[in-house]
């Protein structure tokens, strides 16, 4: 987060330290793993890098989609609307090929 001219770990803000939502993690990665108590951990997490919706690699995304199972968690590194229009390109794609997602949150 930035505040002023200096970037703040968002782990380290006063979003992360409140009595009922906080968390330790400024990395998604590792915040999903605090939040599922360990059942979704860190390393397990997919990310679909902002480099890889810059450069229109549909066929990668939709690769790391149709790798998901079990309910896996996926992040995706999207700033702007064309950013998300890649990724829904891609996802719309992988449910074309039989992959079904329970929920997106984004």
């Amino acid at each position: 987060m930035k505040k002023g001219d200096v970037l703040v770990p968002i782990g380290q803000t006063e979003f992360a330290r409140d009595s009922v939502f906080g968390y330790m993690a400024s990395n998604l990665k590792e915040w999903i793993e605090e939040k599922t108590a360990g059942q979704y951990p860190a390393g397990q997490v997919i990310s679909i890098s902002l480099k890889m919706l810059r450069a229109k690699d549909i066929k990668g995304v939709l690769h790391k989609l149709l790798e998901i199972k079990n309910f896996n968690k996926i992040i995706v590194n999207a700033l702007e609307y064309t950013d998300i229009k890649v990724f829904l390109i891609a996802l719309s794609e992988s449910i074309n090929r039989g992959k079904n997602y329970t929920s997106f949150l984004i």
